[in-house]
């Protein structure tokens, strides 16, 4: 259950293909990305609304919708059967169906590589990956710029990723990755609001409003 909300922080910009585009990024691919970065960056917050498909190997694909909420290092992840609640302080994961929260430190989450939307742009700045402009099309309307990426680590889980960028308004729509056993992430968003002012009592877990839940507190001290 994890390891998809890993993905859908982690799965920035990480990719690009080898045959078409050698051991170097396209640079035209690097002028659409700084231009996608700088407007994420003068985001003092973001709210989107996403439906992320899930193609696991050898087993049915599965849908789920969800919403994501980011107010500088805080966040607010929400999906069909788990919340995720960052205060920037202490991370909170509800599990629904299991009646149970996780409490721990935010500072431990970083180990496993959650990321908010604005984090992953800076992904292709690492020198880590490679990166290509693959397609420019129209879907549903919409003039649509598709950047590809692939990890130098020859090793790394992940095969290659594709982004989709309006390129009317620059906003990014859709996030493909393909994991090396076969299994493919799909993440598509919608409504996207910015700069939206928030109470920050939304990023952490409140006990009251959820009783017979039972917090496991798993922080350090």
């Amino acid at each position: 259950m994890k390891k998809y909300i890993t993905l859908l922080f982690s799965i920035g910009l990480i990719m690009s293909s080898y045959a078409q585009i050698g051991k170097a990024s396209d640079p035209l691919a690097t002028k659409v990305l700084e231009k996608l970065k700088k407007k994420y960056d003068s985001f003092i917050s973001l709210e989107a609304d996403f439906t992320l498909e899930m193609k696991l190997s050898g087993q049915n694909t599965e849908t789920q919708n969800g919403k994501i909420v980011q107010d500088g290092e805080m966040y607010l992840l929400s999906l069909a059967d788990q919340v995720i609640y960052n205060n920037g302080t202490y991370v909170w994961i509800h599990l629904k169906s299991n009646k149970e929260v996780q409490l721990s430190d935010a500072d431990f989450e970083e180990e496993s590589e959650i990321m908010s939307p604005k984090d992953m742009l800076r992904i292709y700045e690492s020198n880590e990956y490679i990166y290509a402009i693959t397609d420019v099309r129209t879907e549903n309307g919409k003039k649509l710029t598709e950047i590809e990426f692939k990890p130098l680590d020859r090793d790394s889980e992940y095969i290659k990723m594709r982004i989709s960028i309006n390129r009317k308004d620059n906003i990014m729509k859709k996030i493909a990755i393909f994991v090396r056993d076969g299994s493919k992430y799909t993440v598509s968003l919608e409504n996207i609001e910015s700069n939206k002012t928030y109470d920050e009592k939304i990023f952490a877990f409140d006990k009251v409003a959820h009783p017979g839940v039972h917090v496991e507190d798993l922080r350090i001290d």
